[in-house]
């Protein structure tokens, strides 16, 4: 099942309803999405209708998985196909003084890259407008959990032709730290193909952190709808009026 057709196929609804249905059309092929609140957390979201929904939550965070209905393949035994959007949301006691969404994207793939057996491999990243003081150091992980970086990709490649590479222009575009990275979720998994996007809101109190994955075959024909989800993640009304009060 590709991640397109997983979104435009009918299923049953997703396990917690959405507050809005909303149909996208144009470059997202006319995919049915829900949006999505968490007013504790003053994110707004959008996800494929018929995907499933969990949601972990504790103290000062929660964590929100989506996933497709299981395929025929899948509920075969064949193991979960890997598809996935994840949205990691977290709650500060007190303001961020310096919020700084590169270093929280870079401590992020530290620990991911250690859940997948030190699989991650960092194809691209791209960084928001930085303060006049500010340096940027690219990700290059640690003794502990390496990331390989060395080796040429083809999204490498079309990168290098354009004026800036499209991890580069979403950072600008989103004012977020975004990287793009594949992975193998456990042993005996197909390879995955991952966007990832790290920001703080506006007021420094929550932090922001979601990942779309797909099977790497399919990551060409699903770019588009995997960065359409990425973008959709953003701060809420709510949020965005009472830091003008």
């Amino acid at each position: 099942m590709s991640f397109a057709s997983g979104l435009l196929r009918d299923a049953s609804p997703s396990i917690r309803s959405a507050s809005t249905n909303v149909t996208i059309d144009s470059t997202v092929g006319d995919v049915l999405w829900d949006l999505c609140e968490r007013m504790d957390y003053y994110v707004q979201y959008n996800i494929p209708s018929s995907w499933r929904v969990t949601e972990l939550l504790r103290d000062n965070s929660i964590a929100i998985q989506c996933s497709p209905p299981l395929s025929m393949e899948a509920s075969g035994g064949s193991g979960v196909a890997v598809h996935g959007i994840s949205l990691n949301c977290f709650a500060y006691k007190q303001r961020v003084k310096q919020a700084d969404s590169v270093r929280l994207l870079h401590i992020f793939l530290k620990r991911f890259n250690a859940s997948v057996n030190n699989s991650l491999e960092l194809l691209s990243e791209g960084y928001p407008p930085p303060l006049p003081t500010e340096m940027r150091v690219p990700f290059k992980g640690n003794s502990d959990s390496a990331v390989n970086t060395s080796t040429p990709t083809s999204t490498q490649a079309r990168d290098a032709g354009n004026k800036e590479g499209m991890c580069q222009m979403l950072a600008k575009q989103l004012n977020s730290a975004v990287a793009e990275v594949t992975f193998t979720p456990a042993p005996g998994q197909p390879l995955a193909h991952s966007l990832c996007r790290a920001f703080y809101n506006s007021n420094g109190r929550f932090h922001y952190v979601i990942v779309v994955a797909v099977p790497e075959e399919e990551y060409a024909n699903s770019v588009d709808l995997m960065i359409h989800a990425l973008a959709s993640v953003v701060e809420s009304r709510v949020e965005a009026a009472a830091k003008r009060t």
